[in-house]
């Protein structure tokens, strides 16, 4: 109890200290807050001190918790007719990491048992590699399970992103492990007012480069460094073990955008429905039509006809990528109706600039899946 009271001093020592260190127009929290999160985290205490003495223990003490991350996920000022899903309170600015780690201390040092995992088979699994994503990945299934995890350049270490949809809300993981086959990927994070834990499983090869690239950059055996102007922005997404986009924007050395129809430009391979009307549909389009299948295309941006080819073959050697057609090339017509012909399978090819670390990874995907 002495050390988990003396975690909670520092805590508020440092919201006082960051706070007087603050001019006044950029505060966003005041000591009256700062007064009742102290009160907050001391009731905390006080209940798990009484955990010994209720029959189900277990459930007490996800109660506490609960309640706790309720009252610290906003100020509650009424004068704002705030809400608590707005979660505008320390839990979820600026001391996110701090609160985190006291209240699963806490809840620790009082036996609290962590949840059974959530199982994830994985199914899917995508980054974006930009400015603002440095290599947020997510993870997950074919039930719409999944994780968004968040790349912290400061920290070096993944986040969990509690609200995928909006602004992000990025809160610790803990106990990040995995077995010695990366096949396997858990780890324990306090969310939706809960500690839960993650445990996500490679269905295909491809999977574990995605696992042990997550691992390797949580612990910080490898590093990324700020993206520079001229390196490609990356969006690389697999899906049961198969590509199903790669898209790149270039820059040149003054980090303008090269339009993908000049040479040196960027590149699109996706994956795209074929629908009963013969027309492309994507999954996500809400429509009459039902997609018969779905292929993996790409475009030539150069070529001023609309022309679509399938995908037969991908390759990346020191950062060159290649990409093969079969031997069919689409058009369509007035209707956006498909129309076929034959061709001689094409070769494309495109310079990736990033970091070797970035390079390395998405040449191992490829190698795996073809």
């Amino acid at each position: 109890m002495t050390s988990l009271i003396t975690q909670k001093d520092q805590i508020i020592a440092q919201m006082r200290a960051e706070l007087s260190a603050t001019v006044e127009e950029d505060r966003y929290y005041t000591e009256a807050n700062i007064t009742d999160c102290n009160a907050h985290l001391e009731a905390f205490l006080a209940k798990l001190e009484k955990s010994n003495q209720v029959t189900d223990k277990q459930t007490y003490l996800s109660e506490a918790i609960q309640t706790l991350c309720e009252q610290l996920s906003t100020f509650n000022d009424p004068e704002e007719e705030e809400m608590p899903e707005y979660l505008w309170g320390f839990l979820y600015n600026g001391y996110t990491v701090e609160l985190s780690n006291f209240i699963r201390d806490a809840a620790l040092a009082y036996s609290f048992e962590t949840p059974a995992s959530t199982v994830i088979a994985l199914n899917n699994c995508s980054v974006e590699i930009d400015d603002f994503d440095w290599f947020s990945v997510v993870l997950g299934n074919e039930e719409d399970e999944f994780a968004c995890l968040e790349y912290d350049p400061k920290t070096h270490q993944y986040f969990y992103d509690e609200n995928p949809y909006g602004d992000a809300y990025p809160l610790p993981l803990y106990n990040v492990q995995v077995n010695t086959d990366y096949s396997e990927l858990s780890f324990e994070v306090l969310s939706k007012w809960k500690i839960e834990r993650f445990q996500f499983l490679a269905q295909y090869p491809s999977d574990k480069i995605w696992i042990k690239a997550v691992y390797d950059l949580h612990i910080q055996k490898n590093l990324l460094n700020r993206r520079e102007k001229h390196w490609s922005t990356i969006t690389l997404g697999t899906e049961k073990g198969k590509l199903f986009e790669l898209r790149t924007t270039q820059y040149d050395n003054e980090g303008h955008i090269i339009p993908s129809a000049e040479e040196g430009g960027g590149f699109s391979v996706f994956t795209m429905g074929i629908n009963e009307k013969n027309q492309l549909q994507s999954r996500n389009e809400v429509a009459d039509t039902k997609i018969l299948f779905e292929k993996t295309f790409f475009r030539d941006a150069r070529e001023e006809e609309w022309r679509l080819y399938e995908l037969q073959n991908i390759t990346i050697q020191n950062g060159i990528v290649t990409i093969t057609s079969t031997d069919e090339v689409i058009t369509r017509d007035q209707n956006w109706e498909l129309m076929r012909g034959n061709i001689a399978p094409i070769n494309l090819s495109y310079e990736l600039k990033n970091s070797d670390f970035v390079l390395n990874f998405i040449q191992k995907v490829i190698e795996t899946i073809n």
